[in-house]
């Protein structure tokens, strides 16, 4: 593949991203998540020629806006998906937040520090359910946001999981309901909790 191939792929990943999350429908056909799945491939391909060959503009394309990420995931997280879908659109938040990471690695002279993921982690850690595992565990020894500062709280679970300080506040603010889509995450989670004789699990609801 040659460098321009790469550059309009990069450009084609940014347009279906934009596209379906600026337009918000109600739900995605298969020829739809069939074009996401796609984009996701071809970030892997962009980011495997970036790490082979280097490409300036395809890494700025996709490295250097924090957005694009953000718009992914906030797709993974509005629609119903299956697993495979799941597994495609997960691995494609992974490359780019490694492009965000390296072009901001690269680019001695920019200001701007590089995302760290608000619902994404390495091997399938999320935001959302770190938080609560914690907040359980700290409730525990009786300390909870009734009689604690929830920005103190935020600030100590995003030392110890790297995630947003401000997501992390905002969780503790609006607990969103988990759904069936968190269900693989919450029972080892829960699995480690029972091990561990804690009397503590993280509720989901399977019929979402």
């Amino acid at each position: 593949m040659e460098s321009f191939e790469i550059i309009k792929l990069a450009q084609n990943i940014v347009f279906v991203i934009d596209n379906i999350n600026i337009g918000q429908p109600d739900y995605l056909n298969q020829s739809e998540i069939k074009e996401l799945e796609n984009v996701c491939d071809n970030a892997e391909t962009v980011w495997a020629y970036i790490l082979d060959k280097g490409c300036n503009v395809a890494l700025k394309i996709l490295g250097k806006d924090s957005d694009l990420y953000r718009s992914l995931n906030n797709i993974w997280g509005k629609y119903q998906f299956t697993r495979n879908t799941q597994i495609k659109i997960a691995r494609g938040l992974r490359v780019l937040l490694n492009l965000n990471q390296l072009y901001y690695a690269n680019a001695s002279t920019e200001t701007t520090s590089p995302i760290l993921p608000d619902d994404f982690c390495e091997k399938g850690r999320t935001m959302k359910i770190t938080t609560d595992v914690l907040i359980e565990l700290l409730n525990k020894i009786g300390i909870n946001e009734n009689n604690s500062d929830k920005t103190k709280i935020a600030k100590f679970i995003s030392y110890l999981t790297g995630f947003s300080e401000n997501t992390i506040r905002q969780r503790l603010c609006n607990k969103e309901e988990l759904t069936s889509k968190h269900k693989d995450e919450i029972e080892k989670v829960n699995k480690i909790l029972s091990g561990l004789n804690m009397e503590i699990s993280i509720k989901y609801n399977s019929n979402r």
